[in-house]
């Protein structure tokens, strides 16, 4: 009897004659036929490599711009000397409306000084 023809991709390790994947021995020289099992595919990974992972970028609009510098407090001394400063020119304007109001009684004031200190 003549083995059966097979059209398959298997060959007998031994004789490199094709056989029928459901065979257990080669029709042809009788040679066990070795199954290899197929490797099971690779399980994906839930959790990625961290040589994958990218930090996202921002948004192009707002790549290039700068942060701003923190803003700096005065200091208390910069905010007494101020208020000391503007008291001061609060009296000046103060003096002066007062002196320019009364400029006769001054005026008056000084020539008798000068009469009875120079005896004019």
């Amino acid at each position: 009897m003549k083995p059966p023809v097979v059209d398959t991709k298997e060959k007998c390790a031994n004789c490199g004659q094709p056989i029928s994947p459901d065979f257990n021995r080669c029709p042809y020289c009788g040679a066990p036929v070795v199954k290899e099992e197929a490797a099971p595919p690779p399980v994906p990974s839930p959790i990625p490599p961290m040589s994958d992972i990218t930090p996202p970028t921002p948004p192009f609009p707002y790549e290039s711009v700068p942060t701003p510098a923190p803003k700096k407090k005065l200091s208390t001394g910069w905010i007494i000397a101020i208020i000391i400063i503007a008291v001061l020119c609060l009296c000046c304007l103060i003096s002066a409306i007062i002196l320019w109001n009364s400029g006769d009684a001054i005026i008056q004031y000084l020539q008798e000084f000068v009469e009875l200190n120079t005896g004019l």
